[in-house]
């Protein structure tokens, strides 16, 4: 060994020595183990959700142990922890002016965290300033530090704070990953992109920035779709660090990631050939059921990484730009039909599973179907463009190999837009399917070891996973409610009497979408449904190591030798219905036939659901008329949901937010009893009136253009149109007092990322979180691009003018129409926005708007 691989290795070896000799060291003995027992419990009764019971035993721990500083910061942060961040930070402002000298890391961090929640920065900074002071080595420290400079938008200060947390954590050997956003709402992923921009100014002002700090800028410019800005932090790491491996690496990485095909390789031509020729081909399909898993487990920083990159090779963000590009070449019919032809086919689909895996009488074929249609349609959204994706792929590579980068060994399933990475699997699967030679390709930072993986498929159905806390109460019943996907469903549980209410999945807290605020679940169940360990299965697929596949380490100076493994498992077999019926067949028996035993055993006689078709509102309505009962739909938004898709044996009585939304289901069914209850949602209010000291607040409201990888309109008209629109709203803004907000919808519609990607920061839009029926500015108009929303009806029960900018047809959900409500082109809206700039030109829209919609919203 040389003395310069020894000297590398003493940090390491000092550091294991210590580690063992804290390990052998005994215990300190607790000075006060009254005082832990109390905070402990209060601590487990906050993770329940117990905040009272939680905040009486510090209450009792404080009159024992009076001035205790361990309780009352403790007391502090349990105000955190149930959302009341005012109160939170109010008790920190006292414990600073009593006991500063007193505070540790963890004190510091909790006083700037609570002022920066309740917003005021200034205060916050104040706090991690003196934090810093004190611990600048402190990982949390550090790390609360970045982020109010990240609030505070100084982004020069930033960018060495976070430099110094790369630096920290480097020296530790740990990993310096930069979050990818505020986990409270306060900045988000473009505030890297200016940090990138100031990294001269942090360097005039802190000294050189060092290559980790590159390395990770870069890695979060990446995770955030900012490939432009990650390849100038790379290029500018290369220059200040010419001999670090890894950013030259790196850097031709995300270049190649990019399609640029003028990139200097480090491995030649001979090397990328025996790589790619190391691929066995794949047997011709025979039909028989899904192929065998043939995963490829790659050391990143290799050469079998960068040559499997220079193939046909799919990861998560070319994901993305294939399907828009596919999806826009080839007209896909399902974003712009006038009918939604994937829930038709979701139906379809569905009634076909239904009668073939019935159980009744528990789980007749209707039900069956019923009950799984919210799930096939998101899950379609996932499956349609895959295969889609997978013929164009084949089409491409012919009998080349194509590799599919997967994140996870464990994909879930039944996740549908929501979560895991479960699409990757169906696309390798319909590549299979084609005769491709395909391959799911696993990078891991270092050469597998000995033994192989094993690939599976884990449970992650959301929409039948209760959180529900479940407090039972067994007494009979005459009234039942399932809570699943009901609109402000607290307040209809308050209304019900001699009700119990059952536990389900998809139960809606009362401002969706709102991140600004920590919300719980706004009811509890009485009633159990689901069992208490999960009866969802894992799928577990063993691999056979088939071969391995050499290359070298680029990430060493000396190009070590390194390798990668094909392992391959036996042909999964079976059809995705069959395996459908594998997951989700013990839950659904399970929780068919706790309900008819339970709808028996109370004497339920009515049961109220909402009019999604979700698992429990399907089966447990079902055991119900079954019963002889009566079933009540109640609203899952103020547009009604899958008003053809429920059969008239299914229910007795509907309630609908609008008239419009009422007249649909009466003309779908005639003989039923439709009752018009906007109260079960809104709250009228006057109309607004407009203070001419500030200017108009125009909130665009965010919509979803993609189910999954699902286009549901035509994306290349509607980024026009946001374009068109940001250009024209620059222009108004130079002319007119007008601010421009914009409010996400949630992480998984269109956010204020996908906002910024679109059209940067033009028209000085900022981002707002509340929602519509929080959400509190000067002169407030709300609008939305392409698509209506329900924020907009929502906003005519407040007084609150609105308008639909739109320029292509579409296929609305909302019960809106132009004959009574703004529908305009974008130059049109800008003429109302000008318009309405006044108290007079305000005070007119939203009278006209509230006359043609007092009926309709009953005001």
């Amino acid at each position: 060994m040389t003395s310069a691989r020894r000297r590398s290795l003493r940090p390491l070896a000092g550091r294991v020595k210590r580690g063992i000799r804290r390990r052998l060291r005994p215990p300190t003995p607790d000075p006060d183990p009254q005082r832990t027992a109390w905070l402990d419990g209060a601590q487990q009764l906050a993770a329940e959700g117990g905040y009272d019971d939680a905040e009486a035993m510090l209450e009792k721990a404080l009159a024992a142990r009076p001035g205790d500083l361990m309780v009352l910061t403790a007391r502090a942060r349990l105000d955190g922890h149930r959302g009341d961040w005012a109160a939170s930070a109010e008790r920190w402002r006292t414990l600073v002016d009593e006991r500063a000298d007193e505070l540790g890391a963890l004190g510091w961090v909790s006083a700037a965290h609570a002022h920066r929640r309740i917003r005021d920065t200034d205060q916050a900074a104040a706090l991690i300033g003196r934090g810093l002071e004190l611990f600048p080595r402190r990982k949390m420290v550090l790390w609360e530090a970045g982020h109010t400079a990240m609030a505070r938008a100084d982004w020069p200060l930033a960018a060495s704070r976070w430099a110094t947390y790369s630096q920290v954590q480097a020296a530790k050997g740990a990993s310096g990953e930069l979050p990818l956003r505020a986990g409270m709402a306060d900045w988000f992923e473009a505030g890297w992109h200016d940090v990138a921009e100031s990294l001269e100014g942090a360097e005039s002002d802190a000294g050189p920035l060092g290559a980790a700090f590159h390395l990770n800028l870069a890695d979060v410019l990446s995770r955030a779709e900012l490939p432009d800005d990650e390849i100038q932090v790379l290029r500018r790491g290369v220059a200040a660090h010419p001999d670090d491996i890894d950013l030259a690496l790196a850097l031709t990485s995300a270049r190649m990631a990019r399609g640029e095909t003028d990139v200097p390789l480090p491995i030649d031509a001979a090397e990328i050939a025996r790589v790619l020729g190391a691929l066995p081909s794949y047997p011709a399909s025979t039909g028989a059921g899904l192929g065998p898993i043939r995963l490829l487990r790659v050391p990143e920083r290799s050469s079998i990484a960068l040559a499997l990159r220079t193939g046909h090779y799919v990861d998560r963000p070319a994901v993305g730009r294939l399907i828009q590009e596919l999806s826009e070449r080839d007209r896909w019919p399902e974003p712009i039909s006038k009918t939604n032809e994937l829930l038709a086919q979701a139906h379809a689909w569905t009634r076909r599973y239904g009668a073939k895996y019935a159980e009744p009488p528990h789980l007749p074929a209707e039900t069956l179907g019923d009950a799984l249609l919210a799930s096939v349609h998101h899950e379609m959204a996932l499956f349609v463009p895959m295969q889609r994706l997978a013929a164009e792929l084949a089409r491409r590579a012919g009998e080349a190999p194509v590799v599919i980068e997967t994140p996870e060994l464990s994909p879930g399933y039944l996740g549908g837009y929501l979560d895991g990475e479960f699409d990757l699997a169906v696309l390798y699967f319909a590549l299979l399917d084609l005769g491709c030679n395909a391959f799911l390709c696993h990078v891991e930072p270092t050469s597998p070891g000995r033994a192989a993986a094993t690939f599976s498929f884990s449970p992650r159905w959301r929409s039948a996973k209760s959180d529900l806390t479940v407090v039972d109460d067994p007494s009979p019943h005459t009234r039942g409610l399932v809570p699943a996907g009901i609109r402000r469903v607290g307040q209809l549980a308050a209304k019900l009497e001699d009700v119990v209410v059952y536990q389900s999945g998809s139960v809606i807290k009362d401002f969706a979408y709102d991140r600004s605020i920590h919300q719980d679940y706004p009811i509890v169940a009485t009633g159990r449904l689901h069992p208490d360990e999960t009866l969802l299965p894992t799928f577990a697929f063993p691999l056979t190591r088939q071969a391995q596949i050499k290359g070298r380490d680029l990430g060493s100076s000396r190009g070590r030798s390194t390798h990668a493994t094909l392992e391959v498992s036996e042909p999964v077999g079976g059809t995705w219905p069959e395996w459908l019926h594998r997951a989700t067949a013990p839950l659904l028996r399970h929780v068919a036939t706790v309900a008819t035993e339970d709808i028996a055993r109370r004497g339920i006689t009515e049961l109220h659901v909402g009019d999604h078709l979700f698992v429990e509102n399907v089966i447990v309505g079902d055991a119900v008329k079954r019963a002889g009962g009566r079933v009540v739909i109640w609203p899952h938004s103020t547009n009604p949901v899958h008003v053809k898709l429920h059969r008239s044996e299914s229910f007795d009585e509907v309630h609908a937010i609008t008239n419009r939304g009422a007249d649909q289901w009466r003309a779908a069914f005639p003989d039923k009893l439709v009752v018009h209850s906007p109260d079960s949602m809104l709250t009228p209010a006057p109309p607004r009136s407009f203070d001419p000291a500030h200017p108009l607040s125009l909130v665009l409201f965010g919509g979803r253009s993609v189910l999954g990888d699902m286009p549901i309109l035509d994306t290349h008209a509607h980024r026009d149109l946001y374009l068109r629109l940001f250009d024209l709203l620059e222009e108004l803004r130079e002319t007119h007092p007008v601010d421009v907000y914009f409010k996400p919808r949630g992480l998984t519609g269109e956010h204020e990322q996908w906002l910024y990607t679109m059209v940067g920061r033009k028209a000085g839009w900022r981002p707002v979180y509340e929602h519509p029926l929080r959400l509190e500015l000067p002169n407030m108009v709300f609008a939305s691009v392409s698509m209506g929303t329900s924020a907009l009806i929502e906003g005519l029960a407040r007084g609150i003018p609105g308008l639909i900018v739109r320029e292509f047809p579409v296929r609305d959900y909302v019960t809106l129409s132009e004959d009574s409500f703004p529908i305009l082109p974008a130059a049109k809206a800008m003429d109302l926005l000008s318009g309405i700039t006044s108290p007079e030109g305000y005070r007119d829209l939203i009278e006209t708007e509230l006359r043609d919609h007092r009926d309709e919203l009953g005001m």
